[in-house]
């Protein structure tokens, strides 16, 4: 497919036939990419890691997406440490950003936030979407479920699973129409 739409005699019909076989086969890989991961226990490598940097990488790798889709993403955190696996937080925080830019409308905001309380940092990833709808919404981090069509239904099973390794806890809130708030709690921080 990849060498049709690179021949110069591929017609209009040919290469939009090959552009969708390679779609597709995206589609696929990402799917399969999944299934891996949650078939996978986490291995973590900790480490005490910046809050800010961590958000920054965030910002700096979401930002042209949820800016091509009309949304705004806001990162605002407190200067802290925490003891995490920084690859898998990255993870976890970019399923939560792509999971709240496919339930957003254009002019949507994403907001992602760190703080203390009750002698613990805490992470939430907001959003004024569609929201999830309360007969979903006990089963949302169960595996195979998903809000959007198309969904292999275990990004947010990854994360729970992820978060859970860590020894922290994640809980959703959510107003179908009005906004959908997760919230990972119980880490350990330094200032």
């Amino acid at each position: 497919a990849q060498q049709l739409l690179k021949s110069a005699q591929a017609d209009e019909n040919q290469s939009a036939f090959a552009s969708n076989i390679l779609d597709q086969v995206d589609v696929a890989t990402n799917r399969l990419g999944d299934f891996i991961a949650y078939a996978k226990p986490a291995e973590l490598d900790f480490a005490y890691t910046s809050l800010a940097v961590i958000f920054k990488r965030i910002d700096s790798l979401m930002q042209d997406e949820v800016t091509n889709a009309g949304i705004n993403l806001e990162c605002n955190t407190t200067d802290i440490e925490i003891n995490c696996d920084q690859q898998k937080l990255l993870q976890v925080l970019i399923n939560l950003v792509i999971n709240a830019k496919q339930n957003c409308a254009k002019a949507c905001i994403i907001e992602l936030r760190s703080g203390v309380r009750n002698n613990n940092a805490f992470i939430q990833v907001k959003d004024n979407g569609a929201g999830i709808s309360a007969e979903l919404l006990p089963d949302i981090f169960s595996p195979y479920t998903s809000t959007n069509e198309g969904g292999s239904g275990l990004g947010l099973a990854i994360v729970k699973r992820i978060v859970q390794a860590h020894g922290w806890s994640i809980s959703v809130e959510s107003e179908p129409g009005v906004m959908t708030t997760f919230t990972i709690e119980g880490i350990q921080y330094r200032m």
